[in-house]
């Protein structure tokens, strides 16, 4: 019976260790025209939008206020008129399949004098994500070509696309973009 419980228990471990496994952490990239020295921009806007444009979206919203508090903190300072970057985003989402591992439950008991345990196994299965990306884009206003851009790409909550989320995002996709010279 002792051999039974200890295997039960060794089995119980290693469901807890795979049922623990860390979730796939979103995937940061960005790029850089080398020959441009970011930090000795001072001033940032947003690159305009063309009359078939739709309105500006809440999520739009959240993400505006995101890059212009991730800017600033940056010691960009933001510009009506004539700004030397124009940034600009795009959100992308698609469903895509995903498939489960299979899982372990292990069980015990005792009742009375009884003791007793179960293993139960369950086969991997397929579900639908959806998973998004969101790329920044920084363009020198004057030469209209762009300098910078950051993406971060995941598996989205999109039940909830509020100034919380759009921030992490943001910070995310913003990562490596240069502090100012001088500035922070």
């Amino acid at each position: 019976m002792r051999r039974v419980l200890c295997s039960l228990a060794g089995l119980a471990l290693a469901a807890t260790l795979i049922g623990c496994a860390t979730p796939r952490q979103p995937e940061v990239q960005s790029q850089q025209d080398p020959d441009t020295d970011i930090s000795a921009y001072e001033t940032f806007g947003w690159r305009p939008a063309g009359d078939t444009d739709p309105p500006e979206s809440l999520t739009d919203k959240h993400l505006r206020n995101a890059i212009r508090e991730v800017l600033t903190a940056r010691g960009y300072r933001a510009a009506e008129r004539d700004p030397q970057l124009l940034m600009t985003w795009e959100f992308l989402a698609a469903e895509k399949l995903e498939s489960n591992p299979f899982s372990i439950g292990v069980g015990m008991g005792s009742w009375g004098g009884n003791v007793g345990g179960s293993v139960g196994m369950s086969t991997g299965g397929v579900r639908n994500v959806r998973e998004g990306q969101l790329v920044i884009h920084a363009v020198d206003a004057a030469e209209k070509r762009e300098i910078w851009l950051g993406s971060v790409t995941g598996t989205l909550d999109v039940r909830n696309p509020d100034a919380i989320a759009s921030r992490q995002l943001v910070e995310l996709a913003l990562r490596d973009f240069p502090a100012r010279a001088g500035g922070q």
